[in-house]
């Protein structure tokens, strides 16, 4: 089984990873003709669990398309817009919020141009953008000229069938697929063992060292906090040492009676890639993947009375969901700043 590019620590401050998606035939059923109209589009299985999965593990999710219908006068731009309005609104529910949209308008038959694929113009655009690696990052295509264009711009490229349900081909995604897939269950609420499960509202990501002394002064108060807002909380332990064997992982919960779903830190190394100090931290995020609260578990000095700072922002979330950043996430441009054209 091959093992997914991760970037390392050395690489991190300045360069990032992404997963390149070919769109029809990959995240949406490619019926055999263009996709003309919103209704045309219909989502694969197993595409947003495998989106899901990429994005927990520090990749940027790019769409990379050829749209050569445009340029046959098949549809329009404003037909493409609107295709894309439903994709990006149908990815939203799962929790997926692609970074950009790459797509070329033009057809070998009225034009020549320099983007559509296999040239490698509309990759090469996202890995300068973006200030990608792109050794280490991934393009997963159903053509060859999906692997051609990744090629041109040293992205390594995959090629499964048309229409594929990625979960059950192996492939660079199999592993962090298989580790993340229960995480994203729980993230999401979509655990369906009961018609009557709550709909969950907020993730808490608890950040842990085991090793620092300053964890076990918090979690008599996780536990509390746990047993209070259960139903309505998600809580997730982010060990951050990643040389922590994942057994000492479990056990530690174990260990300590922790509810939590197990995650270990995808982009390695240690907390202060995230701007975290090395102490337990939270992190909450709502139903958008927006963060809504941040900070210490352990404030210096601690409080003299009543609950910690993080409990009492707790119970307003969860009392008042609607509380912070409630913005919708910003949409990636579907049109760039326009194609160069080869002049004949």
């Amino acid at each position: 089984m091959i093992d997914p590019p991760l970037k390392p620590f050395a690489e991190a401050s300045n360069l990032e990873i992404a997963l390149f998606l070919d769109r029809d035939g990959i995240i949406n059923h490619d019926p055999g003709d263009y996709v003309c109209r919103p209704d045309d589009w219909h989502l694969l299985d197993g595409i947003a669990e495998v989106m899901q999965a990429a994005r927990h593990h520090g990749y940027r999710l790019i769409i990379i398309t050829n749209q050569g219908g445009i340029g046959l006068g098949r549809y329009s731009m404003e037909d493409l817009d609107r295709i894309h309005a439903k994709m990006l609104d149908s990815l939203a529910t799962e929790g997926i919020h692609p970074d950009a949209i790459y797509a070329c308008p033009h057809h070998p038959r009225t034009e020549t141009c320099l983007c559509r694929k296999p040239e490698p113009l509309m990759v090469q655009k996202a890995v300068h953008r973006f200030g990608l690696n792109p050794t280490k990052s991934l393009m997963i295509g159903d053509r060859e000229r999906d692997l051609d264009a990744a090629a041109g711009a040293g992205v390594p490229g995959y090629l499964i069938p048309t229409n594929a349900d990625l979960r059950q081909l192996q492939g660079p995604w199999t592993e962090w697929l298989r580790r993340t897939i229960m995480l994203i269950c729980i993230t999401l609420g979509v655990l369906a063992a009961s018609t009557h499960t709550i709909a969950q509202k907020l993730t808490a990501q608890v950040y842990l060292d085991p090793a620092c002394p300053q964890t076990i002064a918090v979690v008599d108060r996780l536990l509390h906090q746990q047993e209070v807002w259960g139903d309505q909380v998600h809580w997730i332990a982010v060990f951050s040492d990643p040389a922590l064997p994942e057994k000492d992982c479990i056990k530690y919960l174990m260990d300590h009676n922790l509810a939590m779903a197990l995650r270990r830190d995808p982009r390695r190394q240690y907390l202060s890639i995230y701007g975290i100090p090395q102490q337990p931290w939270l992190l909450i995020t709502n139903n958008r993947s927006q963060t809504v609260y941040q900070g210490p578990l352990l404030e210096k000095p601690l409080p003299a009375r009543g609950k910690s700072v993080w409990e009492n922002q707790l119970r307003k979330l969860v009392e008042s969901p609607m509380a912070g950043n409630e913005s919708s996430p910003q949409r990636p441009q579907v049109r760039g700043s326009g194609c160069p054209v080869r002049m004949p």
